[in-house]
C-alpha cells in the first residue's frame, strides 16, 4: 500500500451466504498497521454508540480479549477527541467471552479490560456486566458461555426495554481462534 495516512485502506466486497442462507455483502478492509485498525474501530465505535443512543438510548457492547481490543480500549480513553465522543452515561459492558480463570487472574477479559479501560472511565458498576469464568464445577470456557449467553441475553432485554432489541448492539471480536471469540447460543 503506498498510502502516506495510515487511516487510508483497501475496501473489498465480498459476497457470501448468511447462516440463514441469504445472500450478504460484506466489507472488507486492509489497514497499513495496529495502530490504523485501532484508530478505524474508535471510529466504528462511536459511530455504533451514536445509532444506539438514537435509535434506543443506550448502547450495548460486548468486549473481547486480545491485543488487537487492548489498543482499542486504550484509544478509547487516552484520546480526548475520541473519549468525548462515547456516551459512556448510556453505555452497558458486558462480555463476549472470558477464559476460566477468576476476575484477578491475568489471563482475565474481564481484568484486562478493567485495567485498560473500565477503570478510567465514568462508568458506574451497575452498567458492567462480568462473565464468571471462575465458577467451580464448570468444564472450561464452553460451558461458562452458554451459560453467560443467557444471562446476557435477559440482562439486555431489561436494559433495552420496550424497543426493538437486537441481542447486542455492538459486538468486538478479537483475531484469532474464532471459537474462542463466539458466544455460545
Amino acid at each position: 500500500m503506498s498510502s502516506t495516512s495510515p487511516l487510508v485502506s483497501q475496501l473489498r466486497k465480498r459476497r457470501e451466504r448468511s447462516a440463514e442462507g441469504t445472500r450478504v455483502e460484506r466489507d472488507i478492509r486492509i489497514l497499513a498497521d495496529a495502530a490504523a485498525i485501532a484508530i478505524r474501530a474508535a471510529q466504528e465505535f462511536v459511530q455504533a454508540a451514536a445509532v444506539a443512543v438514537r435509535e434506543r438510548n443506550a448502547f450495548c457492547v460486548a468486549l473481547a480479549g486480545g491485543s488487537t481490543p487492548k489498543a482499542l480500549y486504550e484509544l478509547l480513553v487516552s484520546d480526548p477527541a475520541v473519549r468525548s465522543q462515547v456516551p459512556w452515561d448510556k453505555m452497558h459492558v458486558f462480555f463476549g467471552d472470558e477464559r476460566h480463570v477468576g476476575p484477578g487472574h491475568p489471563d482475565s477479559n474481564f481484568r484486562m479490560a478493567t485495567e485498560t479501560m473500565l477503570s478510567k472511565v465514568p462508568l458506574k458498576a451497575n452498567q458492567i456486566t462480568r462473565i464468571k469464568g471462575e465458577y467451580p464445577g464448570l468444564s472450561g470456557n464452553e460451558s461458562a458461555a452458554c451459560r453467560w449467553a443467557h444471562r446476557r441475553s435477559k440482562l439486555g432485554r431489561q436494559i433495552v426495554r420496550g424497543s426493538h432489541y437486537t441481542d447486542r448492539a455492538c459486538r468486538l471480536r478479537r483475531r484469532g481462534d474464532p471459537v474462542h471469540g463466539d458466544w455460545c447460543g
